[in-house]
């Protein structure tokens, strides 16, 4: 069977969605047996192209998100200028995908693909028998958490991609379960794929990763959170009863947040602008993919107090470290942690100010690696991610060749 994935929304520094379509790519390579073939979209003469066009962004992104720095960014566009250039934005980027999905149509018919697999939801072209990921419905259930652009496409196209789908993979039992209950479709075509936790995210010894740590300036002994930073992680919440504990704890336990700014963080912008390095909060920007695994072993808990996720990577990548989680009461978390995190609803400030109270004041969260944690984590396998990817590919109705 030639199957192709586009794996473009992994191009960059990649988000949640990026690092399954990278990931998934690799295990499905190494998974393939003699009959089948993976191709990978793009291909390697347009990605090379790109990054010679993009260099010179990635270069400055790379400069504005090294770990060392601590101070937030400051708004550089006024709003109405702002909103001006997402209004132009929209053609702009209507053109893209129509561009881009004429170069994936073109390339199916170059390495004659029979089946086309689409990890971020809408794919780029319809002319091939199609499975698509779906990895939440938090755009369609909850559209103020997201930009007007995003909302529209996907309401706009999201009826086709169900009744066009060959079949539907989801990334826990409880997108399949929202998919089932409240998009109408029969769970016989939903299957669930976990996604897996890479081979770099392990215990590590402490003293080993706060060395690390320390010689990026940064402080040995933290609360950490890693992700976008935007309205659905709730961070606002936990900041605010973070920084009613007493400044001179918050200045021993300090608050680390790392990730980008997402859509919709300027009253989180203006919350960082007025707090900083000198009320305990750092924010590192995006940070390289070496750095998390120590990130995560050196940190005293992983802070992740999002309203709503369909799987949530880093909570899970930091079991895998043996590390502490603390995250919102929600169904995925029950899914996905088990008994392995303590559980806050995501709108209860007092509960956050309580928890976050135990570790930096009392000291309470035990600091070496939970290792029944560990060997939860290791439920979450890549290679068996593909393995079933590659079962679903294969299910009735076969896939057809591309029509001429």
């Amino acid at each position: 069977m030639q199957v192709l994935l586009n794996t473009w929304t992994g191009f960059g520094p990649p988000a949640g969605i990026g690092h399954y379509a990278q990931q998934l790519a690799q295990a499905l390579q190494q998974t393939a047996t003699d009959e089948d073939h993976i191709h990978i979209f793009p291909p390697d003469e347009l990605a090379q192209l790109s990054r010679q066009l993009t260099s010179p962004l990635r270069s400055t992104r790379a400069q504005l998100s090294h770990p060392a720095m601590a101070k937030p960014m400051v708004r550089l566009v006024p709003r109405s200028a702002s909103r001006w250039l997402r209004t132009c934005a929209t053609p702009i980027r209507d053109a893209f995908r129509w561009t881009l999905g004429q170069c994936l149509r073109r390339y199916c018919r170059r390495v004659h693909a029979q089946l086309y697999h689409e990890p971020n939801f809408v794919p780029l072209c319809w002319d091939l028998p199609t499975i698509i990921t779906v990895h939440d419905l938090s755009p369609l259930l909850f559209p103020h958490w997201h930009p007007d652009y995003r909302v529209r496409w996907l309401e706009k196209h999201w009826p086709r991609c169900v009744s066009h789908a060959h079949h539907i993979l989801t990334v826990s039992q409880f997108t399949k379960t929202e998919l089932t209950r409240l998009g109408g479709v029969s769970p016989e075509r939903i299957t669930v794929t976990y996604p897996g936790i890479r081979a770099c995210f392990q215990p590590q010894k402490r003293p080993d990763a706060r060395r690390k740590i320390a010689k990026l300036g940064l402080p040995t002994n933290f609360l950490l959170y890693v992700g976008t930073l935007e309205p659905r992680k709730n961070l606002e919440t936990v900041l605010r009863a973070y920084l009613h504990l007493p400044r001179s704890h918050r200045q021993q336990v300090p608050f680390v947040l790392a990730g980008k700014y997402g859509w919709g963080a300027d009253s989180l912008l203006e919350l960082l602008a007025t707090t900083g390095v000198q009320e305990g909060v750092y924010h590192l920007g995006y940070v390289p993919e070496a750095w998390l695994p120590v990130l995560y072993n050196a940190a005293r808990a992983l802070v992740y107090p999002s309203h709503y996720e369909g799987f949530g990577l880093p909570p899970v990548e930091m079991l895998a470290c043996g590390g502490r989680v603390i995250v919102s009461d929600l169904a995925i978390f029950r899914e996905t942690l088990g008994p392995h995190a303590t559980r806050i609803a995501p709108n209860d400030p007092d509960g956050w100010y309580r928890v976050l109270y135990r570790i930096v004041v009392q000291h309470e969260f035990p600091t070496e690696p939970d290792w029944n944690a560990v060997h939860w984590a290791r439920r979450y396998s890549w290679q068996a991610c593909a393995q079933l990817t590659w079962q679903t590919y294969k299910s009735p109705p076969l896939a057809i060749p591309l029509a001429a």
